[in-house]
């Protein structure tokens, strides 16, 4: 409806995908009596939400506790169906939803869509992460895509390797 206090029109836009034309008369009278009136239509082209464009992405990484990592999603990953530009951002999936905080050993880089950092050392540290890429166009528009990053200790396997040799130099 209109407002003549603010002079605005509000309401709720029909749903996505739907493109509705209203046509509106506005009037206008003075205090002297005189009137004038316009028409204008208004069309809603209600906004659609970016989607997975590339599904051929790896979705799937598998890192080691005490190395350097570096995971580039790709620029690609998402697009909008009407063109306009994708606003990365990142998080970790939880129960709740998309958690925009990430674990302290890791850094996600907007600019370039790159996550990296070293994992820690530590049984508590390895297992599976699922991290959220979402991606945004700016006018409420949104898309979430999940992967999966696997965390082993490859001390353990070095450390077993090294003593194997240890014991096979020592029985010589």
């Amino acid at each position: 409806g209109y407002s003549g206090t603010t002079y605005t029109y509000s309401g709720t836009a029909p749903e996505v995908g739907v493109v509705t034309n209203y046509i509106l008369t506005i009037y206008a009278f003075d205090t002297w009596g005189a009137k004038t009136f316009t028409t204008v239509t208004l069309i809603i082209n209600p906004n659609k939400d970016p989607v997975d464009d590339n599904t051929e992405w790896d979705k799937e990484y598998t890192i080691y506790s005490e190395s350097y990592f570096e995971i580039q999603l790709p620029k690609d990953a998402m697009m909008d169906p009407e063109g306009k530009w994708i606003i990365y951002t990142h998080g970790m999936s939880t129960e709740e939803g998309v958690s925009y905080e990430i674990p302290d050993w890791a850094t996600w880089h907007t600019y370039n869509r790159t996550l990296n950092g070293i994992p820690p050392w530590a049984n508590s540290t390895n297992g599976t992460y699922t991290f959220v890429l979402v991606g945004n166009d700016g006018v409420g528009g949104s898309y979430e895509v999940e992967y999966k990053v696997y965390i082993k200790n490859l001390n353990w396997w070095i450390t077993g390797m090294v003593l194997m040799g240890l014991m096979a130099f020592a029985a010589i």
